[in-house]
């Protein structure tokens, strides 16, 4: 049986496709990084937020002034997740052998597209339905990212196992 050039495999030759478009994306992450990644990015959401609401509060009478200043202040928000947050979220992905498309992009949207689509339509049937998908939508981002923030991945583990290894050379040098 011969194994297909597009199929990815443990090999170090394998490389995701955002890794080939985005040098930053390659690679793993450990546990600590990707915490302080995410930390970083929900101070900087809090403080978007606020700017947005300071901006809907002093520009209400005028909703064109709103929508600029808005999307204003959202450009430098999306360059700030794409440089700093997002590269550590597809690495910590990597370090447990996902990959960040498939595990994460594909199922956002495919739980998505349906709740607009049923936001939409406003009927009885389609608000219990969109429903249904906000709740499936947050268990399963509440279930990859505690994934990612709290479980060791292997990587991890290797880490730790090295690290255990040297303190633990370290220690009979100085008993000597």
């Amino acid at each position: 049986m011969t194994e297909d050039k597009n199929t990815p495999t443990d090999e170090p030759t394998y490389t995701p496709m955002l890794s080939k478009l985005f040098p930053s994306f390659s690679g793993t992450c450990t546990k600590e990084e990707f915490k302080e990644a995410w930390k970083t990015g929900f101070i900087f959401s809090i403080l978007w937020g606020g700017l947005q609401a300071l901006v809907v509060l002093l520009s209400s009478d005028n909703l064109f002034l709103c929508i600029t200043l808005s999307l204003l202040l959202f450009v430098p928000y999306c360059i700030f997740c794409i440089k700093k947050v997002l590269p550590q979220a597809v690495r910590r992905f990597h370090s447990f052998g996902m990959n960040y498309t498939c595990w994460y992009v594909i199922p956002n949207i495919a739980l998505l597209v349906p709740y607009v689509i049923c936001a939409i339509i406003r009927s009885n049937g389609a608000t219990v339905f969109a429903l249904v998908l906000m709740i499936t939508w947050l268990s399963y981002n509440i279930w990859i990212i505690r994934k990612c923030y709290c479980q060791d991945s292997p990587e991890d583990k290797k880490l730790s196992a090295l690290r255990k290894k040297t303190v633990f050379s370290a220690s009979t040098l100085k008993l000597r």
